[in-house]
């Protein structure tokens, strides 16, 4: 499938994909609302994939700590939950961090890339308290 509106959330892989559908969005911080409106090229899939990703709930700790387990142990839906569960956050980051020349879509997937190998990363107990640091740390930036 490909095209707008046709694109799948998560491919054979369990990667995350731009999403096809808009949803009642707004709890952006204003830094981020101010980048995305810097760059109109991206801004319509940009604005609906940070959309469609605040919808995501944040996790308990204890909801965290059971899909982690569960995920790390063989089960691919757990390990999705908690990555869904970070998309919206890891949007943000990627956004407020990346290179200013980087096209933010590109920031967020190479973000999304260092989320997915937090999470499935059974050494790392508590992959948003290291988030940040980690997207921050990828970046190629000499």
């Amino acid at each position: 499938m490909s095209g707008v509106g046709t694109v799948r959330r998560w491919d054979a892989t369990g990667v995350p994909s731009l999403p096809n559908q808009a949803a009642a969005g707004g709890s952006w911080p204003s830094s981020v609302r101010h980048r995305r409106d810097k760059h109109e090229g991206d801004n319509t899939v940009l604005t609906l994939y940070l959309q469609e990703v605040s919808r995501n709930q944040p996790l308990s700790k204890g909801d965290e700590e059971d899909l982690l387990h569960r995920g790390r142990g063989g089960d691919p839906t757990a390990l999705r939950k908690v990555i869904e569960s970070y998309l919206a956050q890891t949007a943000e980051i990627a956004i407020e961090t990346a290179p200013p020349d980087m096209d933010r879509l590109e920031a967020i997937q190479h973000a999304n890339t260092v989320l997915i190998s937090l999470v499935a990363d059974s050494s790392v107990a508590y992959p948003s308290q290291v988030l940040e640091d980690a997207v921050r740390d990828s970046w190629d930036i000499d």
